[in-house]
């Protein structure tokens, strides 16, 4: 895998990396390299699905037994996977998770300037870009009920920053709640090609807007491709009863 990496050849990078997975699922340096893989070739919802699962095992190592320098090291590893999944959340318009994520480095690392520096500009970058605020004021309207009002500030959130994966799945709820199948369908394959333009959709961010589709599709009468959102849905939640109910209805 670092040889792929090293030649940029990331697909290769990310299939060997996936093989050493096969036989250590718990390996961390496996996990967090495919992440910086799945980064260079823009699958935010990989890149946040390795990273968090390295982050979670990364962070389990103790102190003890290790020299200043060794803990340094790991703390670094550490960090590094909060910043990769911080800019796969960026890129996706998640950016109260990247605000976290980059907070959370700088607590691993306090010491370290440039990414205090870099916690600060994201913050002054989220407060004046436009999309922050026309999202919560969107996100607030859909809470009390105005899904007129919310889809006007959903699309001017989105015209802010057409790369934003959240006000696109939360708008696709608004059409969903209106009964605007065919546009709750449009905005969620829209919002899944944001998460995973290969179409694995290997994350449970993709769950929802799954189920959103699958719900329009059946509505629509396309049951068959709903029955298929459906089950591709509850392979990312197998253990969701309701998901399960739903597909075998359908499948009967």
């Amino acid at each position: 895998g670092d040889h792929f990496y090293r030649t940029r050849d990331y697909r290769a990078a990310i299939n060997a990396y996936s093989s050493c997975l096969e036989l250590d699922a718990r390996n961390p340096q496996a996990l967090s390299n495919r992440a910086v893989c799945a980064l260079r070739l823009r699958l935010w919802a990989d890149v946040i699905t390795d990273a968090s699962a390295a982050y979670d095992i990364f962070k389990r190592k103790k102190k003890e037994g290790n020299d200043d320098e060794e803990w340094e090291q790991e703390l670094g590893k550490r960090a590094r996977c909060l910043l990769r999944r911080g800019i796969a959340h960026t890129r996706l318009g998640m950016l109260e998770q990247a605000v976290a994520d980059l907070d959370a480095a700088h607590k691993v690392l306090p010491d370290n300037e440039a990414l205090k520096d870099d916690l600060e500009e994201l913050r002054a970058a989220i407060a004046a870009h436009p999309y922050t605020k026309l999202k919560e004021e969107a996100d607030k309207s859909f809470k009390q009920g105005d899904l007129d009002g919310a889809l006007a500030l959903y699309d001017a959130a989105i015209a802010a920053d057409p790369g934003c994966f959240q006000a696109l799945s939360n708008r696709a709820a608004c059409h969903l709640r209106k009964e605007d199948y065919k546009s709750c369908t449009d905005d969620c394959t829209g919002a899944l090609h944001l998460l995973d333009t290969t179409g694995a959709y290997k994350t449970k961010l993709a769950l929802r807007l799954l189920v959103r589709r699958g719900t329009a599709r059946c509505w629509l009468g396309d049951f068959f491709t709903g029955r298929d959102d459906f089950k591709r849905a509850l392979m990312l939640d197998s253990q969701n009863k309701a998901l399960r109910d739903d597909v075998e209805m359908l499948v009967t």
